[in-house]
């Protein structure tokens, strides 16, 4: 939603990464099959084909290397495994906190830490 979307972009910014948002998981495969990022935040409810879904896409039919971190209200062991199965290195739940990002950021993107 736009709440958690704020908070994140201002997460992004205050680390000096370039962003894109998309609405849709169809909007982002999109872009990802015309665009290299470094890490893909993918929330686990969106309109049309879910998160995990697009993940499944984006590693085994684009097969792309990009980390994709689950951003999910779901929070259970069977939620965060689902995610891990279809190929998400990384659960994050909402709401979350400013240094979860920051230490995802960290660990995927190895650049940002300079």
């Amino acid at each position: 939603n736009s709440i958690n979307q704020k908070l994140l972009k201002g997460v992004l910014r205050e680390e000096n990464l370039n962003i894109t948002f998309c609405q849709t998981a169809e909007e982002a495969l999109d872009i990802l099959s015309n665009q290299k990022f470094d890490l893909i935040f993918m929330d686990i409810q969106l309109p049309g084909i879910s998160g995990i879904e697009a993940t499944q896409k984006i590693k085994k039919e684009m097969r792309l290397k990009t980390p994709v971190v689950a951003l999910s209200a779901n929070v259970s062991h069977a939620d965060i495994q689902r995610s891990k199965e279809a190929g998400m290195e990384a659960h994050v739940g909402k709401p979350f906190r400013q240094a979860e990002i920051r230490a995802v950021i960290q660990k995927y993107v190895p650049s940002s830490a300079d």
